[in-house]
């Protein structure tokens, strides 16, 4: 619920005290995983998904495992052509 309302630092720390209590739950492992990403903290979001899979390999955490992957290395990287859309658009890197 936190998470929802724009703090989801708040939500990590009460996730970290679930954790605590339960650390093989993975719908809170998940939420964890979602509150680091929202954070920006991609390498420690993938981490938790990992986990998630680990204990459960039908969990969809896989994706944000992967989306953290693609952000750590889009993110930094400087934009060639004006627009990463462009390239995703046309399939060139550039605008038509």
């Amino acid at each position: 619920l936190k998470h929802g309302l724009g703090r989801p630092e708040e939500a990590l720390a009460d996730l970290g005290l679930c954790l605590a209590l339960q650390p093989s739950h993975a719908a809170s492992r998940h939420l964890a995983g979602v509150c680091l990403q929202s954070l920006g903290r991609f390498r420690a979001a993938a981490a938790e998904y990992d986990r998630v899979t680990a204990l459960d390999g039908g969990h969809w955490a896989w994706y944000g495992a992967q989306l953290c992957a693609f952000y750590l290395d889009r993110l930094d990287a400087p934009l060639e052509g004006g627009s990463a859309d462009a390239e995703v658009r046309t399939g060139s890197g550039e605008d038509k």
